[in-house]
């Protein structure tokens, strides 16, 4: 199966501005390239993913497939998955450092096998990733709260899928940590 995978990245300037307190503007941005380019390149590694970039701009360096966003995300992400209604669709943030190839397989392979896969973030609370087989479709609910949305409007037709790499974003100071203990390791 042909899995349609969109990353929605913010535009320069506004990236993790959650982590104003702790980065200063330049560290910032370096911190949400990497994580792009991090993504991005697993991705790429993955058999049967085309990935596109979602962003007001094109992302420096990057070549690849992108669509300049005009809307708000979910509604942007609506008309992406109508597009290609008739192949696997998936989006995964820009910001999971330790994201890993087994990470997107185990995801597409729950949504190959229930239609709809789900990834929460480690705190139970918001979403990391959907996945939508051939032919399913949700409404999407990114922002706060947004895993108890997708999980009331599919209920027990989604597979959750729980790993580290899908768990692990960069939201507040405190996950810093995070990045630093995965690079001395």
């Amino acid at each position: 199966m042909t899995w349609r995978v969109v990353v929605p990245i913010k535009q320069p300037g506004s990236r993790k501005s959650r982590l104003a307190g702790a980065l200063d503007a330049a560290a910032r941005e370096d911190l949400a390239e990497r994580m792009f380019r991090h993504v991005m390149a697993v991705l790429a590694e993955i058999p049967g993913v085309s990935p596109l970039v979602l962003c007001p701009v094109r992302p420096a360096g990057w070549s690849g497939e992108w669509v300049a966003d005009w809307d708000e995300v979910n509604v942007m992400l609506a008309a992406l998955r109508g597009a290609v209604s008739e192949q696997g669709f998936c989006t995964i943030n820009a910001d999971l450092p330790l994201l890993c190839g087994h990470d997107v397989s185990a995801l597409l392979a729950a949504a190959g096998e229930a239609g709809i896969a789900l990834a929460p973030d480690r705190g139970g609370t918001g979403t990391n990733a959907v996945a939508l087989a051939p032919g399913h479709t949700v409404d999407f609910h990114f922002g706060p709260g947004s895993f108890a949305a997708f999980a009331r409007e599919t209920g027990a037709l989604a597979r959750t899928v729980t790993t580290p790499g899908l768990a692990t974003d960069i939201d507040c100071a405190e996950d810093l940590a995070i990045i630093a203990t995965a690079c001395s390791a």
